[in-house]
């Protein structure tokens, strides 16, 4: 059996970037992602927007994402 800690301990916030670095950047992180051959994806990276499955009413939505400045 393994010992399961509270809550408040298992999910700590992590700021980004840290606070407490001596050298702070603004510059902005660029992610890259190799998608499988099997999604499909759109050329235009205009196009290209992160969904989640409704199972409910059975559409991707948009409704539960927000933006974080």
């Amino acid at each position: 059996m393994r010992y399961l800690l509270p809550i408040d301990k298992r999910l700590e916030q992590i700021y980004f970037p840290d606070p407490t670095a001596t050298v702070q950047s603004d510059m902005p992180v660029e992610l890259k992602f190799k998608m499988p051959d099997n999604i499909y994806m759109s050329n235009d990276d205009a196009e290209v927007k992160i969904a989640v499955w409704d199972k409910e009413k059975e559409i991707w939505s948009t409704d539960c994402l927000q933006e974080v400045a």
